[in-house]
């Protein structure tokens, strides 16, 4: 079948009045507020329990491990069975989880862990079928704007989630806490259930089996596009040096040159605010060349580490900071907005949990890397070598096949919607 998919123009008002995308919206928004009330409702239970630091990283660590044992089946599941189902399956084991949490406070910390791998089971196989769910519930409409308004509404559930948190513990205790992001649960899966969008086409009307075989259909689909397994590579590097830098040293050099804790935590609601303005902007901007200006959104990063690495001034750093968020979410919902396109549906949900896997698979081992180099050279050097990483290979992909600077038609007419000069939807 065709793989592309045209973009009318369309305000996001436009967008919500599509009922399919505003029931997946609206359901999202408050469901992401309790994401981000859960992760500070979960450290205060641990802590409070008397586990310490040590048993909130069991925790955490568990976390993480259900996460990532599920995240490539979830591909091939997410497109074995209606999107949305998956969706309702993650979020139903979540929120049971949580309603478990809930009643047993912070105690018994090895049942807590248990229910934190069930909590990452369900992230990790809600994430590709969320992902790859826009083409279907925005059909023939501009896919962009909506990945953007979605993300918009994620980064202020980013900044309102923490206070939100801090707020409900006051009043009732971490109880009240995890019982309202397992509310939030229940609304996600009553927009869910009535989502009646089309099901992804089937090639020869075959549906995946659950095989080794089939989940490597997502690989084979980034091998046919040499532009999108080129982006990939770039993220994984960026994950293992770039970011892992910039997380694990930024509280390092706040501690030590900027004031200690009161300007790391500054620093981080601004490269919030800036990923605001991001998603903000991509509601509206419709650039002629995607790919180009998507990597060119990645510069800032690398001067919001150069600015950490050699200034004393947190004014300096926080306003490099702030175009860092912008750009980072520019090229988040870019780089969406291509494999949505680009992709065909049937194959959409293992392809976004592959670059799920592979962009964060590397991360681990970067911030366990990052500690001992730089005690033994220091912040600065090892920020100036990730920012001049950033700065090397975030052009590359350009380079690859389907680039937009050497674009190539063997991937068809999706991919040069996305990596080829195309007319700009009008503002």
């Amino acid at each position: 079948m065709s793989t592309e998919r045209t973009e009318p123009a369309a305000s996001y008002w436009e967008l919500l009045r599509h009922r399919d995308f505003a029931l997946l919206w609206s359901g999202q928004t408050v469901s992401t507020l309790g994401d981000r009330v859960f992760p500070v409702a979960l450290a205060v239970a641990v802590l409070q329990s008397g586990a310490g630091a040590g048993g909130l990283g069991v925790v955490l660590a568990a976390l993480a491990l259900g996460l990532t044992v599920v995240v490539l089946p979830a591909g091939l599941i997410a497109d074995r069975i209606p999107r949305n189902h998956a969706m309702i399956i993650a979020d139903a084991l979540r929120m049971v989880a949580v309603v478990g949490l809930t009643i047993l406070g912070g105690h018994a910390i090895e049942v807590v862990a248990v229910l934190a791998f069930v909590i990452g089971l369900g992230e990790g196989l809600f994430t590709p079928a969320f992902n790859s769910i826009m083409p279907q519930v925005l059909p023939n409409r501009p896919i962009q704007r909506g990945n953007a308004l979605v993300s918009l509404s994620a980064r202020v559930c980013l900044l309102l989630g923490p206070a939100l948190a801090a707020l409900l513990v006051s009043l009732g205790g971490v109880r009240l806490a995890l019982g309202f992001d397992a509310a939030t649960y229940a609304v996600s899966l009553i927009t869910l259930v009535a989502l009646r969008f089309r099901r992804a086409e089937q090639a020869d009307g075959v549906r995946p089996s659950l095989s080794i075989v089939e989940i490597a259909g997502g690989l084979r689909e980034i091998v046919r596009r040499p532009w999108a397994a080129s982006v990939m590579l770039m993220s994984s590097v960026h994950m293992l040096i770039v970011s892992a830098a910039w997380t694990l040293l930024l509280p390092v050099v706040s501690r030590s040159r900027l004031g200690g804790t009161n300007s790391y935590s500054e620093l981080l609601i601004l490269f919030g605010v800036g990923a605001l303005v991001g998603a903000a902007v991509a509601t509206r901007w419709q650039p002629l060349r995607p790919g180009v200006a998507g990597l060119l959104a990645l510069y800032p990063f690398g001067g919001m580490l150069l600015a950490t690495a050699l200034s004393r001034s947190v004014i300096v750093i926080g306003a490099v900071t702030v175009l860092a968020g912008i750009g980072l979410e520019l090229f988040g919902i870019i780089w969406m907005t291509a494999l949505q396109r680009a992709i065909p549906e049937q194959s959409l949900a293992r392809v976004m949990s592959l670059d799920f896997f592979v962009s964060g698979l590397l991360y681990p081992a970067g911030l366990a890397l990052m500690g001992p180099v730089a005690t033994h050279i220091g912040t600065t050097p090892v920020l100036v070598f990730a920012a001049a990483v950033l700065a090397v290979t975030a052009p590359l992909p350009l380079l690859a096949s389907g680039g937009v600077m050497f674009a190539s038609r063997s991937d068809g007419p999706a991919a040069s919607d996305v990596w080829q000069p195309v007319a700009s939807e009008p503002a």
